[in-house]
């Protein structure tokens, strides 16, 4: 067995040890709204169609927001293929 090897079995044993019996990891960071908002940008540059996965990364990154402002509405447009921010 290589060194690489040995570090990867480590890692992999590290990872089955920290998992949760729901199959979730739960580590001690926040992803915040940057990273939500890199990744659109990331799959919409790439024309990756996760669209699904779009929406709820932009309805987080809202609901994040909506803490603050309880007065906006994220509208996705079929037509555009685009969001659009809107306040009441």
């Amino acid at each position: 067995m290589t060194k690489w090897d040995q570090k990867i079995d480590w890692l992999i044993n590290r990872l089955k040890q920290d998992q949760s019996s729901d199959g979730s990891w739960a580590y001690p960071f926040d992803t915040g709204t940057t990273t939500d908002a890199y990744m659109i940008i990331l799959l919409r540059t790439l024309a990756v169609q996760e669209d699904q996965l779009i929406r709820g990364l932009a309805q987080r990154i809202l609901s994040k927001q909506m803490v603050a402002s309880k007065r906006s509405n994220l509208i996705f447009s079929a037509r555009t293929k685009n969001f659009k921010q809107t306040v009441r």
